[in-house]
């Protein structure tokens, strides 16, 4: 499995906030491969909106609209994770980060 990962700083036109959008770039040589990509770790994680993922009441994680995130209860922290399908076509999977 082939993949970049990059990061692109930000700036909200709206608040002047700023934020990291992080672009992951994923391909597979030896077919289709199932992955649960591990978005997060903390001890909350919360939805805090159709897209948008809050961590330990501190960062705010924005998936894209592509890609479904869900969090996983584990017995000493929460996980968000988002299932990927990776083929022998690029896929590419963004998520933006803001405090």
């Amino acid at each position: 499995m082939i993949v970049n990962d990059y990061y692109v700083d930000m700036l909200d036109s709206a608040t002047n906030a700023p934020y990291i959008r992080r672009i992951l770039t994923l391909r597979s040589s030896s077919g289709e491969t199932n992955v649960i990509f591990r978005a997060a770790t903390g001890k909350t994680i919360q939805h805090a909106d159709d897209d948008s993922f809050l961590v330990n009441d501190r960062l705010q994680i924005r998936v894209d609209r592509k890609h479904t995130g869900t969090i996983v209860d584990q017995p000493d922290a929460q996980h968000l994770r988002i299932p990927l399908k990776v083929d022998e076509n690029e896929q590419q999977l963004v998520l933006e980060y803001s405090w």
